[in-house]
């Protein structure tokens, strides 16, 4: 059963990351523009401190957004992967003028000389996926690094920070997937149809 499940896992990755590669032009720029916005939206009033990614693989491209936040004097910060020690991801300030690296996976993440921020203490930690379901589970890569990083979160009564907000094209909604025992759910996620709140 549960080689099931990870083949099933398995098949809808590569369905839906040959889907957004393949998302290309006008209308992903158009696309990307309206995400930007609604994420804006949600930065202007949440958040302080706020972790976001540099897109990879098709992802949403939030650069604009994440750039106009550092305006509006956010602190911003990108994950990082420790070299040597798989399966550790922690956060690191970014500027958009900042020094960058290639990681392991070939993503673009901020040098090591940049300041480490505490995962415990940002508001807002904004997370690419492959696809996401109504319940707020989030299917990631598979290699688990921001269900390890966030695993806290699972311990608590009450929702706290920081609030995961997945960014997505609303096509990588699915019908369900399987939640998994270490799976950190969502606690909202953005596409071009706007924000969608999670009852988690």
């Amino acid at each position: 059963m549960a080689d099931c499940q990870v083949s099933k896992r398995l098949i809808l990755r590569r369905k839906l990351r040959a889907r957004r590669r393949k998302l290309g032009g006008a209308e992903r720029k158009r696309r990307e523009a309206i995400l930007c916005r609604h994420v804006l939206r949600l930065l202007r009033c949440r958040s302080r401190r706020i972790a976001g990614y540099l897109a990879f693989d098709g992802e949403p491209d939030i650069q604009a957004a994440l750039q106009t936040a550092r305006r509006w004097s956010r602190r911003i910060a990108l994950p990082a992967i420790e070299p040597g020690r798989h399966g550790t991801m922690h956060f690191r300030h970014w500027t958009p003028d900042g020094e960058t690296r290639l990681n392991r996976y070939r993503i673009a993440e901020p040098s090591a000389a940049s300041v480490r921020i505490d995962a415990r203490h940002l508001d807002i930690v904004l997370t690419p996926l492959v696809a996401f379901d109504a319940a707020g589970t989030r299917l990631g890569m598979g290699a688990g690094y921001f269900d390890r990083r966030f695993s806290f979160l699972r311990e608590r009564k009450h929702w706290r920070r920081p609030r995961l907000v997945g960014i997505a094209f609303d096509f990588q909604q699915v019908e369900q997937l399987d939640r998994a025992p270490w799976d950190v759910p969502l606690w909202a996620v953005i596409t071009e149809l706007g924000l969608h709140r999670f009852h988690t």
